[in-house]
């Protein structure tokens, strides 16, 4: 699972071909999640955080295999 551009502007993309992303969660630092928007084309997914404030946040995907984190940067 690749999630690009990290840092962005609030808008990520998630591409995954192996996985089947079955959840999506976003947190910020203080463990809150956080709303967000989506789109799903096939093996990509586009997520945009860009109503939030700056700053870093916690992606959580869930697949059929288990849970994957990583660290969005969000940066204007």
């Amino acid at each position: 699972i690749t999630v690009f551009p990290n840092p962005s502007t609030g808008k990520f993309n998630i591409q995954s071909s192996a996985f089947k992303i079955q959840d999506i969660e976003i947190y910020n630092l203080m463990g809150k999640r956080v709303p967000f928007s989506s789109v799903s084309s096939g093996s990509s997914l586009k997520i945009d955080i860009s109503i939030l404030s700056e700053g870093i946040y916690f992606l959580r995907l869930k697949t059929e295999r288990g849970v994957v984190e990583n660290k969005l940067i969000f940066s204007r």
